[in-house]
């Protein structure tokens, strides 16, 4: 093992020590060191990772947002089908009264 020249005295809370204590190691510097290095080297890499979810995130944000906006038109859709249907209905019967009107007329003529 590699001489350690640089020996310091720290203070922390019970919390810390708690956190430090949970670390792979065999004795409380070896923790530390392990903790401290694992914060070095893989915060990095998992900020980075983090970023990328956070994108994939707001890319299925934005397609929910879509989807949303699509079957709400959709539904504006078919109320303006149906109220289409409900105004062509009383067309046809207009259209159909007038039609009879005009038989009976031409009947009535001959």
């Amino acid at each position: 093992m590699a001489q350690k020249a640089n020996i310091r005295s720290i203070r922390i809370s019970d919390d810390m020590a708690k956190l430090i204590d949970r670390q792979a190691g065999a004795n409380f510097t070896e923790k530390w060191e392990n903790l401290v290095t694992r914060c070095v080297w893989e915060l990095p890499q998992k900020e980075e990772q983090l970023k990328g979810i956070q994108a994939r995130i707001d890319q299925e944000r934005q397609r929910l947002y879509d989807l949303q906006r699509a079957t709400e038109q959709l539904r504006m859709l078919e109320r303006d089908i149906k109220s289409a249907q409900h105004y062509f209905q009383i067309v046809e019967r207009r259209a159909k009264q007038i039609a009879d009107a005009v038989e009976q007329d031409a009947g009535e003529q001959t």
